[in-house]
């Protein structure tokens, strides 16, 4: 069964009705419902939603599930170590990490974000 990591990316766009990738969020997550799949978030995700300033229902959202909330692990920093240099530079430290737990979960990751994107085409395969 296919599990997903959820990126703050999607999530802000999820969330923010002015994101101009709003209504492309709203489909995907709808569908991801509806084939009942595994979602998972993992914490550095929403602690960039709560940095973004913006006072959107993110509490709700977190409150409905906290239970799939991940967590980072010291096995995530190795395989960080591995990324090429110029992988780990053009990342955001958050999003290092995103990719660490996706791969360790061995899930796709949903996200927005096209470095983040392209990354994870590369070293999730």
């Amino acid at each position: 069964m296919t599990k997903y990591i959820l990126d703050s990316s999607f999530l802000y766009a999820l969330f923010v009705p002015d994101d101009i990738l709003h209504r492309k969020a709203h489909e995907i997550y709808a569908q991801l419902l509806e084939e009942e799949l595994p979602l998972h978030v993992p914490f550095n995700a929403l602690v960039e939603l709560y940095a973004s300033g913006e006072d959107y229902p993110f509490s709700k959202f977190v409150d409905e599930i906290a239970e799939e909330l991940e967590f980072s692990e010291a096995k995530d920093i190795a395989f960080i170590k591995t990324l090429p240099s110029r992988t780990r530079r053009s990342l955001k430290a958050n999003d290092c990490m995103i990719l660490a737990i996706a791969k360790r979960k061995k899930s796709q990751l949903v996200t927005f974000d096209r470095k983040l994107k392209n990354a994870a085409k590369k070293y999730l395969s």
